[in-house]
């Protein structure tokens, strides 16, 4: 079984080694970030979150059925940076930018960058003034649409 190889230590690139208890008390924190922590295990989270309970197999295994997590997913380290990780979908009309953009020389790219920067700041402020003009708010119009 996967989990009881890395019941030992898992190799993160964040931090080089973390035990496995520690991981799963960041996910099991993480878990419950947003939620509220159940009123009759709230004492034993609490010392399971702070290190003051151990955190084996069975309890992490019994955690994750109890309050409908993927088994395992209390031993699955937490990614430090996963936007990072996360693979970004270009558009056809991004793509031929960027391969434009890295036609051009160094100086014209500087430029090309501020020009693109002044742009967007001048419609931004065209859109600001439309709306202060026609007193445009989000609230009216969705109301309008309904």
């Amino acid at each position: 079984m996967m989990s009881k190889v890395i019941d030992y230590l898992v190799i993160t690139n964040h931090n080089g080694l973390m035990e496995i208890k520690e991981i799963r008390r960041q996910r099991l924190k993480e878990w419950f970030k947003n939620r509220f922590l159940p009123g009759r295990e709230k004492s034993y989270f609490s010392q399971l979150i702070t290190g003051k309970a151990a955190f084996g197999e069975r309890a992490a295994r019994r955690i994750e059925r109890s309050y409908g997590m993927q088994t395992g997913s209390l031993d699955v380290p937490i990614d430090p940076h996963p936007s990072m990780n996360t693979p970004v979908i270009l558009s056809q009309q991004q793509k031929m930018l960027l391969e434009l953009f890295d036609g051009l020389p160094k100086t014209e790219q500087k430029k090309f960058l501020q020009e693109i920067a002044d742009k967007k700041n001048e419609v931004d402020q065209l859109f600001q003034e439309m709306i202060e003009k026609h007193g445009f708010n989000r609230k009216r119009s969705l109301h309008r649409a309904g």
